[in-house]
């Protein structure tokens, strides 16, 4: 069975990621699900997980960029927090 990780998920956004320390890479979610807007690593997981045959959503790169996944939207805006944690 495979594992659903972030790392595979259309909704995981490498344009939008980093790290802290010699931790691991952290990307924002762009899903609607549970952990929207919040930095996840790629070995996490949620319900909202869809395959990223094409790349990640946010992707201007990938091939059909603006007509493969007509269902998702990621127009909403952004309500997380960007500022550094002390």
């Amino acid at each position: 069975m495979e594992r659903k990780c972030c790392e595979i998920c259309r909704y995981w956004s490498e344009m939008v990621a980093g790290f802290e320390g010699s931790g691991p890479v952290k990307a924002m979610c762009l899903s609607n699900g549970p952990r929207r807007n919040t930095y996840t690593t790629g070995k996490d997981s949620c319900p909202a997980w869809k395959e990223n045959t094409l790349g990640a959503i946010d992707d201007p790169t990938c091939p059909g960029y603006d007509d493969e996944y007509p269902e998702d939207n990621c127009s909403m805006p952004f309500s997380g927090s960007m500022e550094r944690k002390a």
